[in-house]
């Protein structure tokens, strides 16, 4: 299975030659929707009325979600049609292909509404924009584009080239994204095509490896293999700049912007991002696996390489290892964290060996003693996540199988 959409009813996308309508109470299949060869991709209209399907018969499908029922002409490319999706209002339909062109659709009557919009290599997504006047493709030529396709002529601009810019970051609302367009060179682009770009002169020494927006969007940070550069999309100017210590496993700006919270070797640090300036450290008993900040930005927890996970609140005053919650063991390496949303409870995905058992693990701040629960697996589970209510978990296995 390659994708899943949900609506009033799901639809799932599988490596053969139809997609599978179902019925989501009781898990019944109530239609299959064929193409003469493997289905990569579907959708549904805002409204659910209609689903799209995309396969590699070079063609895309539009769908009566109610009637079960072909809605209009096939879409045809030359190639093998890769992704579709919905502008916001329902009225037209994106697609993009192994032919090296993504096309928008008319949902009315199937007819063309723009130019072939092309890349030099493959179109690998191709994605409307909020109020479906801009449209964002990536091509396998490793550039990202957006375009006004309601424009005559058809109006492009390079929104990243991953040849010069190995990394790129979007902020909280997806509406600004950060690049490089050149060594030495960051820029700071709003998706969206009335407002220029923000290009701000690093020196040529940085070189960043990973990038991240603050969610207003108005600072950036910029990791290099050791040193973080902290940037003012308002002024242009670097506002601190430091050295690591290590390897940088984890970071995210504090919810007011003026702090940035980095986990590096065996320790968590907050800094002011005006200077650079330490306020808060805590160090870990070993050297961190891998670190988690929650969706609030209240919350952090770090798994060491001794397969013990601490968590500490991030708006405690004063950092001390007498703050910190833990240890909570596990018998295996702790590859993800996640924590149920208002509430004091947290799951950890755990990788033992093939003799051991194999869970997702729900623990209680309140209690490192044990578990609260293990959802069981056959095999290592990878990812585990909870619902916005906190009242239902996913989680996802190494051999592909995923259990709620």
């Amino acid at each position: 299975v390659t994708g899943v959409q949900t609506c009033a009813l799901p639809i799932s996308i599988a490596e053969q030659d139809e997609a599978l309508l179902w019925d989501l109470p009781n898990g019944r299949l109530v239609a299959r929707l064929p193409h003469n060869n493997w289905v990569s991709d579907g959708a549904f209209s805002p409204d659910g009325t209609l689903a799209v399907t995309a396969g590699y018969d070079l063609s895309a499908n539009l769908w009566n979600v109610r009637e079960r029922t072909r809605h209009g002409p096939t879409l045809r490319h030359l190639h093998n049609v890769f992704q579709c999706a919905f502008s916001p209002d329902g009225a037209f339909v994106a697609t993009s292909s192994f032919d090296q062109t993504a096309q928008i659709w008319r949902v009315e009557n199937g007819a063309k509404a723009s130019p072939a919009i092309k890349h030099s290599g493959r179109v690998q997504q191709a994605v409307f924009s909020r109020n479906g006047a801009n449209l964002l493709t990536v091509g396998a030529d490793n550039f990202i584009r957006l375009w006004e396709w309601r424009a005559e002529p058809l109006a492009r601009r390079t929104v990243s080239d991953l040849n010069r810019s190995p990394s790129a970051a979007l902020n909280a609302a997806a509406d600004r994204i950060a690049y490089c367009s050149a060594p030495g060179t960051l820029v700071v682009e709003p998706l969206s095509a009335s407002v220029a770009p923000i290009e701000i002169a690093l020196d040529s020494r940085v070189s960043p490896k990973r990038l991240l927006l603050s969610e207003d969007g108005k600072r950036v940070a910029a990791r290099g293999k050791m040193e973080t550069v902290v940037v003012s999309a308002e002024d242009k100017r670097i506002k601190a700049r430091w050295l690591g210590e290590s390897a940088l496993k984890a970071w995210r700006f504090g919810r007011s912007g003026g702090v940035l919270y980095e986990a590096e070797g065996s320790r968590l640090a907050s800094r002011r991002i005006d200077d650079g300036e330490i306020l808060n450290q805590v160090e870990f008993p070993n050297e961190i696996r891998s670190a988690f900040f929650d969706a609030s930005g209240d919350w952090f927890a770090a798994a060491t390489i001794s397969n013990e996970v601490f968590a500490i609140h991030l708006g405690v005053p004063d950092w001390s290892e007498r703050s910190r919650i833990g240890p909570f063991r596990h018998p295996g390496p702790v590859v993800h964290i996640a924590f149920a949303p208002g509430q004091d409870r947290f799951v950890t995905s755990v990788r033992t060996s093939d003799y051991d058992p194999q869970a997702a693990w729900v623990w209680s701040l309140r209690d490192t003693n044990a578990p609260v629960r293990k959802f069981p697996h056959h095999d290592g589970v990878w990812h585990a996540e909870f619902s916005r209510d906190g009242k239902r978990l996913a989680t996802a296995s190494e051999i592909g199988r995923a259990h709620v």
